[in-house]
């Protein structure tokens, strides 16, 4: 199981059976063995936990659990390794139910909440809390720690009642610290959460009294003119963005004009997108040229440098990016941004602001290291290795 991480740790969201910052990679612990061996489909961080989302359908949770977020009843408050979630449990009254309707296919995270949904998209789940409607449970469940009768036995996971429509299924989820979009196969959206910026509707939906929070699923205010199907989404602190397909469209919503400009520097689209990510507060587009096109904060660092190509792979967390770059036949691991709690990895003198630098990952008894998945998070840094 060659999963390493450094950076925050305070709440043993790197899975280290610890509670230290570290700035050099590090292999990280499982509750269950064996571990998995092949990467993980996808590596998603909240404010203080983690959650590994495999290809077998099959999800892990580290970190802070205060809440629930963990997807476990609080035990001292965080999870010093990562422990396997129950899959998702049968559907009622159905006895020729696909596969994939008790496997996780979808996680998202955001400060003190987890959102996953089947690999089938018809059923979502939240846990955790959310004082401003980000678990989509109604206005009146602000947490899903110890008070409810949970879905699933054991867990503090909850479905999301009435979502996604009948007929419909979830495509992609993704979420800032506050605030939830999910994208259904007709092209439509929905989102919940924290909506008072504007991120859960159009700018130019002037005539729309806008809500501070919206505590359940609903449709995303529709385009005033011209609408798409949208196939991806990301969100900053404050904004959300919505691309099509092809990448030929991309819109924002959210409040026009911001603090670091991220509706104004916006491109008119994405053509030619491998890759869309977002911190806090940018948005960061991986090429098919191997180049990243971001704009948005970069008082620390945050933004790639002029003239970076050969980009394989990218990993954005709030305030830093970790990037996978083929350099003369030879792959190496870049970090750069915010890097004070070790996310860039060790660094002598100013750690606030770090320019791209090569990570190493120790380990391998001589092997060479191949990377196979990366991820940042709050201040956290991930990377999936085989050992060839």
């Amino acid at each position: 199981m060659p999963l390493y991480s450094f950076g925050s740790n305070g709440n043993s969201q790197l899975s280290l059976g610890h509670t230290i910052d570290t700035s050099t990679p590090t292999l990280c612990k499982f509750h269950h063995t064996p571990p998995p061996s092949s990467p993980p489909a996808l590596i998603i961080s909240g404010g203080n936990h983690t959650l590994l989302l495999f290809p077998t359908g099959e999800a892990y949770s580290c970190g802070l659990s205060r809440s629930g977020q963990c997807g476990f009843p609080d035990h001292g408050q965080f999870f010093g390794a990562f422990c396997r979630l129950p899959p998702p449990p049968p559907l009622e009254g159905v006895t020729n139910a696909s596969p994939e309707s008790t496997q996780w296919g979808f996680i998202t995270a955001g400060w003190e909440f987890t959102i996953l949904a089947t690999k089938d998209g018809k059923r979502v789940f939240a846990c955790g809390a959310g004082a401003k409607g980000e678990l989509g449970l109604g206005p009146r469940i602000l947490t899903t720690g110890d008070t409810l009768t949970p879905s699933i036995p054991g867990t503090t996971i909850h479905k999301i009642s009435n979502f996604p429509p009948e007929g419909t299924y979830v495509t992609s989820l993704t979420s800032s610290i506050t605030h939830v979009v999910a994208i259904l196969n007709n092209g439509t959206c929905f989102g919940w959460g924290v909506s008072r910026k504007r991120q859960l509707h159009h700018p130019k939906d002037d005539l729309i009294l806008v809500p501070k929070t919206t505590p359940t699923p609903r449709a995303i205010s529709p385009f005033p003119t011209d609408p798409f199907p949208v196939a991806r989404a990301v969100c900053t602190q404050e904004s959300t963005f919505l691309i099509s397909s092809s990448g030929d469209r991309l819109a924002h919503l959210g409040l026009p004009t911001t603090k670091w400009r991220v509706y104004e520097q916006m491109p008119p689209s994405c053509l030619g997108y491998v890759d869309i990510q977002a911190s806090w507060n940018g948005v960061y587009i991986l090429k098919n040229t191997g180049e990243i096109v971001a704009w948005g904060r970069s008082d620390k660092g945050q933004l790639p440098p002029k003239g970076l190509t050969g980009v394989k792979m990218m990993a954005v967390g709030s305030e830093h990016v970790i990037a996978v770059v083929e350099d003369d036949g030879r792959e190496k691991l870049l970090a750069w941004g915010w890097g004070e709690h070790g996310n860039c990895g060790d660094i002598e003198g100013n750690k606030d602001v770090v320019p791209p630098r090569e990570i190493e990952i120790l380990g391998g008894g001589g092997k060479k290291a191949r990377i196979r998945r990366i991820g940042a998070g709050c201040a956290t840094s991930w990377v999936w290795v085989d050992w060839e």
